[in-house]
């Protein structure tokens, strides 16, 4: 009986080792693997924007960023632990000028955005004497590293500022729809928010590198299986002069203030006092030869730079605040203005193309038309049909030139009325 049991023991334990050496050794195998083989990837810096005279206006630079590694916190930080961990950290990061809330830490460690064995980014742009600090006290911080990363740099400063656009994180719809690009998305990248960045974003962002290694149980690289270099972005050259980007922002802040002074004016139309308040404006400079932009400029303005390495909702929301006048908002493409009486040349110009107006045409350049003030469309009985110059002003006999003087809005019906 104790052969039979002894010879049960045995039969039992040389089947387990033989589902495990056997059975279970590719499982194992990939497993061992694993625990010693790490994917990284190498961020490609964006391409660099240009003016038409190949001068920089948005350049990389290296910052150093404050990570936390999720799946060495889970695991090697107890739960009630952790919350003195995110203090001690905060307090170093404040320290060196950078201040940092805890809660900021522990919003970014518990965000759905990063995955259990992300590396989170917590804060950018700290101190070299912080980097070398974490790493010698790196028992102290268990989870937390640096990395070196670029980030965008503006030698111009706020010139330009709505044609540039500005980088932000990834949010989770942004990363749900670039997630399959072959330019390799992470959840903490950069990715173009407004203007050019935005717009060119394709051609910015780098293709990310990637690179297999054998770390032992301390992280420490052992060796490199496989390398992909990173490849960054093409340059973006504009049509903008950033000479003439300068002189036509001064302007329009100079035209906004000569606006303001002016005081209370009367609505020609209504008889109402208004003030001109002139809180915003744009001015926008084409070059006629080829209708190129050549500057392009947006009052109240913002400084791009306050969006690297993130941005506080509180200062986000104050940049689309309506009291505030939007600053994000490019009034030279985003804003509705009726063109009004600029838009008459416009009208002149397809009258003489179209050859409404010659020699050929049913009208004249001085053939005269009665400018009674106001103006009813032909066959329509309605008062909607009855259109008005400003204050309803009879302005007499005018011809072409002094239509586009006096600016007879009447004369203009008319002549709108008379295209087929």
């Amino acid at each position: 009986m104790l052969g039979a049991v002894a010879l049960a023991l045995f039969a039992a334990l040389f089947a387990r080792v033989w589902f495990l050496q056997i059975m279970s050794e590719q499982e194992f195998v990939a497993q061992a693997e694993g625990n010693v083989r790490r994917e990284v990837v190498e961020l490609a810096p964006r391409g660099r924007i240009l003016d038409a005279k190949n001068r920089v206006l948005v350049d990389n630079r290296p910052s150093i960023v404050v990570t936390i590694d999720k799946e060495t916190v889970i695991t090697e930080v107890n739960a009630d632990d952790r919350p003195e961990l995110f203090l001690r950290l905060a307090k170093e990061i404040s320290a060196t000028g950078r201040l940092t809330k805890v809660s900021e830490i522990e919003r970014a460690f518990e965000s759905e955005q990063f995955g259990p064995f992300a590396e989170v980014p917590v804060v950018g742009d700290v101190s070299e004497e912080l980097q070398l600090y974490l790493a010698e006290h790196s028992s102290d911080f268990p989870g937390v590293n640096t990395q070196v990363v670029t980030v965008r740099e503006y030698p111009y400063g706020d010139l330009a500022a709505h044609v540039l656009g500005y980088v932000g994180a990834l949010n989770q719809d942004e990363f749900d729809a670039n997630v399959d690009k072959p330019k390799n998305y992470q959840p903490n990248d950069q990715i173009g928010k407004a203007g050019v960045e935005l717009f060119y974003e394709d051609h910015l962002r780098g293709t990310p590198g990637t690179k297999t290694i054998i770390v032992d149980k301390f992280s420490n690289v052992l060796e490199v299986v496989e390398e992909q270099k990173p490849v960054a972005g093409s340059d973006i050259r504009l049509s903008i002069d950033i000479d003439l980007q300068a002189l036509v922002e001064r302007e329009l802040i100079r035209g906004l203030e000569l606006a303001r002074g002016r005081g209370f004016q009367e609505d020609r139309e209504t008889g109402e006092q208004f003030e001109f308040t002139a809180p915003a404006g744009a001015a926008v400079v084409l070059d006629p030869r080829d209708g190129s932009i050549r500057a392009m400029a947006s009052y109240p303005t913002y400084d791009p730079a306050d969006f690297v390495g993130g941005i506080s909702f509180d200062a986000f929301e104050q940049l689309n605040d309506e009291d505030g006048d939007q600053p994000l908002l490019n009034r030279a493409i985003q804003g509705e203005y009726a063109p009004g009486s600029t838009f008459k040349p416009f009208t002149t110009y397809a009258a003489l193309d179209t050859g409404l107006i010659g020699s050929r045409g049913v009208l004249d350049v001085n053939s005269p038309y009665a400018d009674a003030g106001r103006y009813r469309i032909p066959g329509c009985l309605s008062d909607d049909c009855v259109f008005q110059n400003a204050g309803a002003k009879a302005l007499g006999p005018v011809d072409l030139r002094l239509a586009l003087t006096l600016s007879s809005d009447t004369y203009f019906y008319n002549l709108a009325a008379n295209f087929d």
